[in-house]
């Protein structure tokens, strides 16, 4: 996954996974809000405990690209930055709900690309096509 920063702030993305679609937007709600109470509460209440980062910080123009290794689900990323004023970055509406599923990623002779050097993520041999 690629995260490149086109503003002129330092933005760092976290992640929360959400039990499910209907407790994201709920999540998404909170974080709006800018209620510090609610936002302490609402990872435990609306998510499954699987907390994190994936980039950042990152300055203007900056550029990660990472490889995303957690399990299958809905999440929440949102920036934990501040703006000039004081408020938190997700507080203006900087965040999003994902979802990431299973690779089905498979090497193929002859697709251009390298040859994987151990099993793919289902566990096949390198050397199947």
């Amino acid at each position: 996954m690629r995260f490149k920063n086109d503003g002129y702030l330092v933005h760092m993305f976290l992640f929360v996974q959400a039990k499910n679609l209907a407790d994201a937007k709920k999540a998404e709600a909170v974080l709006l809000s800018g209620n510090a109470t609610l936002i302490k509460g609402a990872a435990k209440k609306y998510g499954t405990g699987v907390t994190g980062q994936f980039a950042g910080p990152m300055s203007h123009a900056e550029l990660q690209q990472e490889v995303i290794n957690e399990p299958p689900g809905v999440y929440v990323i949102f920036c934990a930055m501040n703006a000039q004023d004081g408020r938190e970055h997700f507080q203006l509406g900087m965040f999003r709900t994902i979802t990431i599923v299973k690779s089905r990623v498979r090497w193929r002779p002859g697709d251009g690309a390298s040859r994987p050097a151990a099993a793919s993520p289902l566990g096949d041999s390198p050397d199947e096509g």
